[in-house]
């Protein structure tokens, strides 16, 4: 048996004015460990402490216990962390507000290969996340808000070959989604709120692998999703889609697929309680998902020591709903529609410098673009929250014996998020860190050091006093975040 555990240290970041919406530092990933086969049994668990921006602290850890008895695979996961919102966060802005949240995970799943012609798997995840804020009478208006977001899901899949190089294969879930809110005015006037999603998946598929460098796929999936708020109306939707691909390995090292699905993207409660603010007596208007038809191609290449990949996605959509276009002036139904493309590339390969061993460049690009329709407005722009570009590059040598050091540099486009009644405009922000790791058996300690430089991103917030194709200007806020962090990570084998 061998047990990990992994240590992870700080995470920091500096705020110039109160972010609404910001997001907590991205948390470091404990290495996965390594099971030591005993007569067919093995055993690893993982564990992770953390903690992050002083400013707003959080903590928490995660666990994850992996075993394996003959052909009978298992694990499970557990996991909690607790903090405090960002000042805008709260329910009264800036500086007027408290609070907590705290959110918690688990998860369990097996996978039983009795024979090489058989395969199957069984999961469920539950995940809960509470907040409460509470804000300052000497400040505005006195008043609690609590909400109480729950998670559930169960899957089971099986692969099967009757008759080689034939593959079957079966998939079914099921998920449910709560969300509970309860708010109590300075007055004392109390408010709750709840919508539940429920949605099922069954998906089957055949494969069929002729030879050795052609793979044919086909296959679709059947899905369902209902939407029950508390004031008594409902939604629900069905969908059909249809996927396949062919993958081929034509030449030495490289390889082609090419794909064709289409997908759909459920509601989001979000969406549905913006459709439901027209108040109980309202018509509910026809909701409809986000769906898109995609067609796409990869190619990989491998040419000596160099990696090479490219993709593009080629996408007609055929409703997008990133707003909730119903309110107090009438119905809103009109979905956008339009066209989106998405190409990525990649490079990885060995780089000579200054006449010591190679160091090792990895670099990624993502480029993205669309004109679909606003629901509200009718125009024709970018997706609510696309990124043009998003980049990474970096740069590492190993020192010498379990020593390595390297560099890297992150760069995302700018961004517009779209509502019903604001618009967030977010600037470009790119960022220089690095990391040192030494590996000294059994010990593997790691320095990451994130946005040394830059990491700055400034958002424009317009608020509108309704929808904001139908009524005025409320207020502008201007914000300025600077994400910069510290993380130690101790590794060691016991």
């Amino acid at each position: 048996m061998r047990f990990s555990v992994v240590l992870l240290g700080f995470s920091c970041a500096a705020v110039g004015l109160a972010p609404a919406g910001a997001q907590p530092a991205a948390q470091a990933v404990a290495a996965p460990g390594q099971a030591i086969d005993i007569e067919g049994q093995g055993l690893a668990v993982n564990m992770s402490l953390t903690a992050s921006e002083p400013d707003h602290p959080q903590a928490g850890g995660k666990a994850k216990i992996t075993g394996q008895i003959d052909q009978l695979q298992t694990h499970v996961e557990l996991g909690a962390i607790s903090g405090q919102p960002a000042p805008s966060q709260g329910s009264a802005g800036a500086a007027d507000a408290s609070g907590w949240w705290n959110t918690t995970t688990a998860g369990v799943g097996a996978s039983w290969t009795p024979s090489g012609a058989a395969k199957f798997e069984i999961g469920a995840q539950n995940a809960t996340r509470v907040e409460f804020t509470a804000s300052d009478p000497v400040f505005g208006d006195a008043g609690q808000h609590f909400a109480q977001h729950r998670t559930t899901a169960a899957s089971a899949a099986a692969t099967l070959t009757p008759v080689a190089p034939l593959d079957v294969k079966f998939g079914a879930n099921l998920s449910t989604e709560l969300e509970q809110t309860a708010a109590i005015a300075g007055s004392g006037a109390e408010t709750h709120d709840q919508v539940q999603t429920e949605q099922r998946q069954m998906s089957a598929a055949l494969a069929w692998k002729p030879l050795s460098a052609l793979s044919l796929e086909a296959g679709g999936t059947v899905q369902s999703t209902s939407l029950m708020w508390s004031a008594g109306r409902a939604a629900a939707f069905a969908d059909l889609d249809p996927d396949a691909r062919l993958s081929l390995t034509p030449w030495s090292g490289g390889s082609l697929e090419l794909t064709l699905d289409r997908s759909t993207a459920p509601l989001t409660q979000a969406q549905f309680l913006g459709y439901a603010t027209g108040g109980a007596e309202a018509v509910l208007p026809l909701v409809q998902p986000s769906r898109e038809w995609r067609y796409g191609a990869a190619v990989t290449q491998k040419a000596g020591p160099i990696d090479l990949s490219a993709s593009l996605i080629q996408a007609r959509v055929q409703t997008y709903a990133y707003m909730a276009p119903f309110g107090a002036y009438a119905a809103r139904v009109g979905m956008g529609e339009g066209d989106r493309r998405e190409i990525q590339a990649g490079l990885a390969a060995p780089l000579p410098l200054f006449g010591w061993a190679p160091f090792t460049l990895e670099a990624k690009a993502t480029w993205r673009d669309s004109l679909v329709q606003d629901p509200l407005t009718g125009a024709l722009g970018r997706l609510s929250g696309e990124r043009p570009y998003d980049a990474t590059l970096s740069l590492s040598h190993a020192i010498g014996p379990g020593m390595r050091w390297g560099v890297t540099a992150r760069a995302a486009g700018p961004q517009i998020n779209l509502g019903p009644s604001e618009v967030a405009s977010l600037s470009p922000t790119a960022g220089f860190g690095g990391f040192v790791q030494v590996q000294t058996r059994p010990l593997t300690l790691r320095l990451s050091l994130d946005n040394i430089v830059g990491g700055d991103r400034s958002e424009h917030d317009v608020i509108y006093t309704g929808l904001r194709d139908a009524s005025a200007i409320d207020h502008i806020s201007e914000i300025r975040t600077t994400d910069r962090g510290v993380r130690l990570s101790l590794i060691r084998p016991l």
